[in-house]
């Protein structure tokens, strides 16, 4: 349309009949002029009645070729792959171009005394076996007839002739050994493909076997190893989670959970209302999982928490845990711990069952110390308020920041400024708003208030600045 436009002079005003599905016949260059200026004349109108249907008989004939084509070739590949068929056209195929060599050494004196058509019976005899060979012999002896018959030989000497005879005897008789040999050899060859096929098969059965049962011997042996230091491990365990202070046991799981479960990614979350924050996880886990997970995304995970239930990623969704185990405080769902690069011959019951051993000996050190911070809450925390005393801000600081420093999390701190005079309660219902669950505010040691914002991207750095300036508080990163 667009070179029809550019000769005609005019643009093409083009539009499409969702309903009729044809191009009417009065849009083509019928008019004589249109013909004479573009130099073209179409050889079908594309009408309703016939332009329709000549596309489809088109495509139509299109489509039959085709599949005419694959039909022809699967029966040639047939026809090929038969190995009766293939025998009885090389036994024609040789048939005649024996024809032709007799035809062509009738008058040759040097080869009067070969019988090329005895070898033409051995040659096919030793090809395709007994079957062919009785063709062959077939051919062969009417090839002797019709050569006599050609030859004026009379019948009557050739019936009453013994000496007529001899080819016929030789023909069978070679043919029959041949043919015979060639049947038993083939039937040996096939028998010990046979046999070498079971073997093969037994063989890997029996690879199968001997690769599972060693499979099977080093899980046992690993759990043989496992519950010979269970003691050990459980007192290990105990002894390092053995603390008072709720940021220094979920600072020490990550370690554990790694060293128990065998794996290299793992990660403690605290559960909000509606999402999952980070609280810590192993270095290589951080660019790979985010620090925050909306839990109506997760439906399998939350049942499983909720239910209190090892959660084991058996269907391999996308962005799930291989391994997760629910942690109460409390009497409620305080978190879960993660794994995300749990071994494939560790998705067993056995692995299912120490996580849950391990994540229960998290939850009664984790209950002891927050029992213990409550029982301390008049000491930490100001009266009436969240924020934290300056000597227990200052402790907890020390804390996040060991585990800044092992790559287990990511802390920044930052002080918060009010544009007019403000009471600390003022202050604490503000910064309650504007900070997550897993967050922290507080007396700096200078006497200024401060937050300390965990695993926070540097890139929401101007966002949460607009939103401490709509409560009209600033904030400064304290280096």
């Amino acid at each position: 349309y667009q070179i029809l436009s550019s000769v005609v002079g005019k643009r093409a005003d083009v539009s499409y009949d969702p309903d009729g599905m044809y191009i009417p016949q009065e849009w083509y260059c019928t008019d004589r002029r249109h013909k004479d200026e573009t130099g073209w004349m179409p050889f079908h109108l594309l009408q309703e009645d016939s332009g329709v249907q000549i596309l489809k008989a088109s495509n139509e004939n299109t489509e039959q070729k085709k599949n005419d084509r694959k039909t022809l070739q699967q029966r040639i590949r047939g026809v090929s792959d038969n190995r009766y068929v293939r025998a009885a056209l090389e036994t024609t195929v040789l048939f005649v171009l024996m024809e032709i060599i007799l035809s062509l050494t009738a008058s040759v004196s040097d080869l009067k005394y070969v019988d090329i058509r005895l070898m033409f019976v051995a040659v096919c005899c030793s090809i395709h076996g007994m079957g062919s060979g009785i063709l062959s012999i077939i051919l062969a002896c009417f090839s002797y007839i019709m050569h006599l018959y050609m030859a004026h030989v009379d019948i009557s000497y050739f019936l009453y002739q013994v000496d007529s005879w001899i080819p016929f005897a030789c023909y069978i008789a070679l043919g029959g050994f041949v043919g015979y040999m060639f049947d038993v050899l083939r039937d040996e060859k096939e028998s010990l493909q046979g046999k070498n096929q079971l073997l093969s098969e037994k063989y890997d059965f029996l690879k199968n076997i001997h690769q599972e049962t060693l499979q099977i011997k080093k899980q046992l042996q690993k759990q043989i190893t496992i519950s010979s230091n269970s003691f050990g491990h459980v007192y290990e365990v105990a002894s390092r989670l053995d603390t008072l202070n709720p940021e220094e046991i979920l600072l020490r799981v990550i370690d554990i959970v790694e060293d128990v479960m065998q794996c290299h990614q793992a990660s403690i979350f605290l559960l909000g209302r509606d999402y999952a924050r980070r609280r810590a996880c192993s270095p290589s886990l951080k660019s790979q999982i985010s620090s925050s997970l909306k839990m109506s995304d997760y439906p399998e995970l939350i049942r499983a928490l909720n239910d209190g239930e090892v959660f084991v990623n058996t269907q391999m969704l996308a962005e799930y845990p291989d391994m997760a185990s629910p942690i109460y405080a409390q009497g409620k769902l305080y978190g879960f711990a993660a794994i995300y690069d749990l071994p494939t011959e560790n998705f067993t019951v056995f692995y299912q069952n120490l996580m849950r051993i391990l994540t229960s000996l998290i939850e009664r050190n984790l209950s002891k110390a927050l029992q213990y911070e409550e029982a301390r809450r008049k000491e930490m925390y100001i009266e009436g308020t969240e924020l934290l005393k300056k000597e227990a801000f200052e402790q907890q600081w020390e804390i996040l920041t060991q585990m800044d420093e092992t790559g287990y999390t990511d802390c920044m701190k930052y002080h918060v400024k009010s544009s007019k005079p403000i009471s600390d309660e003022q202050m604490g219902e503000k910064l309650l708003g504007l900070i997550r669950n897993n967050d922290f505010m507080g007396i700096d040691e200078d006497g200024s208030y401060a937050v300390i914002l965990m695993n926070m991207n540097p890139a929401f750095y101007d966002h949460i600045r607009e939103r401490f300036s709509a409560k009209d508080l600033s904030i400064e990163v304290v280096e």
